[in-house]
């Protein structure tokens, strides 16, 4: 189990942030969000595709808006 944004979500073996954002992908405003995993932000740079979501952990997605 994770807790995904305070709500908990089935974990996955082999899941990765990318998964986690696809499974939410319907929630946000945008595509471009920001992501931490266990209080650490995780960058674009680090590859969502490839990091990995361990069972248990805790993530918090935000949505990247603008305005004027």
């Amino acid at each position: 189990m994770i807790t995904v944004n305070d709500d908990p979500f089935a974990w996955k073996e082999d899941m990765t942030v990318q998964d986690v954002v696809d499974l939410l992908e319907e929630k946000f405003f945008s595509s471009m969000v920001t992501v931490w995993v266990n209080g650490d932000p995780i960058s674009r740079h680090r590859n969502y595709l490839t990091f990995p979501v361990q069972d248990g952990s805790v993530i918090e997605i935000i949505s990247m808006i603008s305005g004027g």
